[in-house]
């Protein structure tokens, strides 16, 4: 498979000169997950999954909700 060549980025993108551009990943579905466990602390110990009601889809799951199959955009009923 063939490498696309890129035009270099502009110079105001660049970092500057001696520094180095660091790219910081944040789980937020673990994030969303805690916070609602600090607001209902019964939420503790148990396997989370969020869902909105006005989407009607699960948001974010945490780890736990994960290694059982829980994935964004499935419904409630199939979580």
């Amino acid at each position: 498979m063939a490498r696309e060549e890129t035009a270099p980025a502009p110079a105001s993108s660049r970092p500057p000169a001696g520094h180095r551009r660091v790219v910081l990943h944040c789980d937020a579905d673990a994030f969303f997950c805690q916070v609602e466990r600090q607001l209902h602390p019964e939420l503790y110990g148990s396997v989370t999954a969020l869902a909105v009601f006005q989407h009607g889809d699960v948001i974010a799951a945490d780890a736990g909700a994960k290694k059982l199959g829980v994935k964004k955009h499935d419904l409630p009923a199939d979580a």
